[in-house]
């Protein structure tokens, strides 16, 4: 395709101008930047889609993941441009110096899975032929009503009435429940859908498909969801409602129109932006400050943005600040160590395995968010600062392996759009693999690209245990309640 080689040729260009950039500001320098950014996202959208499954379905994990690194990658820089900006930003910019270097980086970032997002990996057509049969979700859905009950029994009071502002720990219990929920939900989710796959209901409404998974699946979420809400924690909401989202967009095969969705864009960021006024007021004493930065266009500590609703996720930026600041002059590349490291967290068990081993790595090693953290604060933080994937790329090899890593991820994002697109039933790990990944899209951008695996891993595990659960009732006798 010519676009790919225009962005081929983009790529070339901003990877050598990068050896060649000034290493002080200078706002020419930033703009050309943002000016090869946007003539190589033009060059993207130009693209004639080849899937038909994909014409005009814009609600996809590729788009997704896009707009969350558009707004991570280039956010602050524009507005930097703008004048919303000042460099004086210490936390923001660490260095200036290493403002427009760092601009060139996210570049080449963007450019290199632009190209990979053309390809897809070869996927077995084995799951043409795939049978799948109904499975029974009452343990699921007795096992999630059960963990709310415990994360609301053990949680921290503190936390669950605006404590997570003021960063108040959930407690060890409550904390393990979030994650066992997350789990479960999204167990239920997968399997959920396939069951209605089986039936073909392709004419379902919105409410409908919520309808079709229980009092008992509704209820439960929503009291957790509400509980998050009052603690002001707006990450677990959205990747909930992404994975709702998925889950009826795959049984309907609904195509959303482009104004539509930008409506919708709209709308979830004036929700995202109220929600953050819920959080914010939990600092404030009277009642009076109360409803003035509920109801304010900003709060008085928030900085100026030509996009507001999305300054603070556009604020992980200064993670790549960090990291070009003092790798590789003072602390040198790491190879791939932090990549290991969220492969071996991501898996069940295998952190134990490797301590015990003593292979390559050591399990008390930090993440790429410790590291950036303690880059960022020393040994005494008292936050964390977050990672971004390309932060995270970055400390393998510099802009070489953010371009490298970056191509092989377009190229995985692509293939999970196809195949989730396609009109037959997928296999559970690859369903699995894509509503993690859809339900997290937005968000991967201020992460790494491993940490889906996390969950996905831990859904897997579910949904092996109560298949054998199942069979095991029926064994014995016990006779399950049909979902």
């Amino acid at each position: 395709m010519i676009q790919s080689f225009l962005l081929l040729l983009l790529l070339i260009f901003i990877s050598i101008l990068s050896f060649f950039l000034p290493r002080n500001y200078d706002d020419f320098s930033l703009f050309l930047i943002m000016l090869i950014a946007l003539i190589g996202l033009i060059f993207h959208l130009s693209r004639n889609e080849t899937h038909q499954e994909l014409k005009k379905q814009y609600l996809k994990i590729s788009n997704l993941f896009l707009l969350g690194y558009l707004i991570v990658g280039f956010q602050n820089y524009i507005d930097l441009l703008l004048g919303n900006n000042n460099l004086s930003d210490y936390e923001l910019w660490v260095n200036p110096n290493n403002i427009v270097y760092s601009a060139s980086v996210v570049t080449a970032g963007l450019l290199s899975y632009l190209i990979g997002n053309s390809y897809t990996f070869n996927v077995s057509n084995r799951n043409s032929y795939y049978q799948p049969k109904f499975t029974n979700l009452f343990l699921l859905k007795l096992l999630l009503t059960f963990v709310v009950i415990v994360f609301f029994a053990t949680v921290n009071k503190e936390y669950l009435f605006g404590g997570y502002a003021l960063g108040v720990e959930m407690g060890p219990v409550a904390k393990y429940m979030a994650l066992i929920f997350h789990g479960v939900i999204f167990s239920i989710i997968i399997l959920h859908t396939r069951n209605v796959h089986i039936k073909e209901k392709s004419k379902l409404t919105v409410l409908n498909y919520i309808k079709s998974y229980g009092l008992l699946v509704v209820l439960s979420t929503l009291f957790y969801l509400i509980g998050v809400l009052i603690s002001g924690d707006r990450g677990p909401i959205i990747t909930i409602v992404m994975g709702f989202t998925i889950g009826y967009v795959y049984l309907t095969n609904i195509k959303i129109k482009a104004k539509l969705l930008i409506i919708i864009g709209f709308m979830a960021a004036i929700v995202i932006t109220f929600l953050g006024r819920l959080r914010a007021i939990v600092t404030e004493e009277t009642f009076t400050d109360k409803l003035r930065v509920l109801f304010a266009g900003q709060d008085l500590e928030t900085k100026k943005s030509f996009l507001q609703p999305t300054k603070e996720l556009a604020g992980s930026i200064n993670t790549v600040h960090y990291v070009i600041n003092y790798i590789p002059e003072k602390y040198g590349f790491f190879y791939g160590k932090f990549q290991l490291l969220e492969i071996r967290d991501s898996i069940p068990f295998l952190t134990g395995f490797i301590k015990n081993s003593g292979y390559i790595i050591a399990a008390e090693d930090k993440s790429i968010s410790d590291y950036i953290t303690w880059l960022a604060q020393g040994d005494y933080a008292t936050y964390g600062n977050g990672s971004s994937i390309i932060a995270d790329f970055y400390t393998a090899f510099g802009i070489i392996s953010v371009i490298i890593s970056m191509f092989v991820f377009g190229v995985f994002i692509r293939t999970l759009d196809v195949e989730l697109f396609k009109k037959r039933q997928l296999s559970v790990v690859m369903q699995t693999t894509a509503f993690v990944y859809f339900a997290n899209s937005i968000y991967i951008s201020r992460s790494y690209a491993l940490d889906s695996f996390k969950l996905i891993f831990m859904v897997l595990i579910i949904i092996f245990i109560n298949k054998i659960m199942v069979i095991a009732s029926k064994e014995i006798g016990i006779g399950l309640k049909n979902q």
